[in-house]
């Protein structure tokens, strides 16, 4: 492989040849967690930061949880410092951190950790990185969801012993990062908008000029014929793999569905009900309230009711108005084990909604329209971090240079 100059191999790949290789607790101190007992909860006291508290490399406050213990000064997260689940039920969780942008009263729980280093900024963007991030998902084996202080004693990374170089490094990636926590920002208070908007057009609290028919309530089963999927045997292979499209749970991750996971032939379509292009479908088992348009042929699992709209009703007003009952669903499900909406049970929910299909369809386009304006600016966000992840992989090696 040839070494470009001034470049150094190492075993951590090709670096500048004035960096180093050494571990991240040689420059950084780590703090463990607070334990405390179910008594010490309280409606007021002291915040205590948890994984629900790191959102997108960011602390968020919608999930709190307070004590009324004493705990150690020391325990308290300070500025620049770097918050860190170190162990959850989810393996995907473990890792995720957050910079600490200001002093906070707040400590930290015991599943989480704490980095406290002069130089916490630069750091932060290291752990965040694909450079520990590997580590972890490497070296943390051992530990099923955990990282452990001995972990932390193995994780390595290059560093520029220029100072001033790292704090370029550190800026221009927090810059990016400024950017991108505006960006979503703008797509949460978009998205607050739209939810407004769904709250005042899909119950008449707001009427669209020039329309003025009244609203009736109808039934699910007035709107349309509902279906109830099914799913072919898994013990015959001929039923499975083929062309023809068949959705789950899984595949309800937008708005239109093309296209699915799973793929079922010719022969394991005679298990299925087919849906046409238009249907709108909703889960009831399980994942309560998920719910798409068909924008193709399908079938559907169990798990799925799809209403085939009549013609006094336009799809993708049902498809808001299904999206914004969602907490309504959950609600009437049965509470068991699997929650379940039974096919009688969502056929005889009631919904106010305009007699005038024209009405319908202006509502939905206003809505369809704020939906555009997110999926453009989630596209963008998306940009972003891609380019992000591309600056950090060329910044925390030295591939490309700041200095002055």
């Amino acid at each position: 492989m040839l070494i470009p100059q001034g470049y150094k191999q190492t075993e951590m790949g090709i670096i500048p040849k004035d960096w180093k290789i050494i571990s991240i607790l040689n420059i950084a101190e780590l703090l463990s967690g607070l334990t405390y007992l179910p008594e010490n909860i309280s409606e007021q006291g002291l915040l205590v930061l948890r994984s629900s508290n790191i959102k997108d490399g960011n602390l968020s406050f919608e999930d709190n949880v307070y004590v009324n213990c004493i705990i150690d000064k020391n325990k308290y997260v300070k500025k620049n410092e770097i918050l860190i689940c170190v162990r959850n039920g989810s393996s995907n969780l473990i890792g995720k951190c957050a910079l600490v942008t200001k002093n906070y009263n707040a400590t930290f729980g015991a599943f989480m950790a704490v980095l406290r280093s002069p130089i916490g900024k630069y750091l932060y963007q290291v752990f965040s990185s694909q450079i520990i991030q590997k580590q972890i998902q490497k070296n943390c084996k051992a530990t099923i969801n955990q990282i452990t202080k001995a972990d932390f004693k193995n994780f390595y990374i290059p560093i520029s012993i220029n100072i001033k170089e790292q704090q370029s490094i550190s800026e221009a990636l927090y810059d990016t990062d400024k950017l991108i926590f505006s960006m979503q920002k703008l797509i949460d208070k978009k998205k607050a908008i739209k939810q407004g908007a769904m709250q005042e057009l899909l119950t008449g609290k707001r009427r669209l000029s020039g329309f003025n028919s009244k609203w009736t309530e109808k039934k699910i089963y007035e709107i349309g014929k509902v279906i109830t999927g099914s799913t072919p045997s898994r013990n015959d292979k001929y039923l499975w793999n083929g062309s023809l499209h068949w959705v789950s749970a899984q595949d309800l991750k937008n708005k239109y569905i093309f296209n699915s996971i799973e793929k079922i032939t010719d022969k394991g379509a005679k298990y299925c009900n087919f849906l046409p292009a238009g249907a709108v479908l909703v889960t009831c088992i399980a994942s309560i309230g998920l719910n798409a348009i068909a924008r193709v042929p399908l079938a559907t699992n169990q798990q799925i009711n799809s209403i085939i709209c009549n013609k006094d009703f336009y799809n993708e007003y049902i498809y808001y108005l299904l999206s914004y009952s969602r907490k309504i669903l959950i609600a009437i499900a049965d509470k068991t084990a699997v929650p379940i909406i039974s096919k009688q049970n969502f056929e005889s929910m009631s919904f106010l909604l305009p007699e005038d299909k024209k009405e319908q369809r202006a509502i939905a386009k206003i809505l369809a329209d704020m939906d555009n304006e997110i999926e453009k600016l989630e596209i963008k966000l998306q940009k972003y971090k891609k380019i992000k992840q591309g600056m950090m992989q060329q910044l925390l090696t030295g591939r490309i240079r700041l200095l002055d």
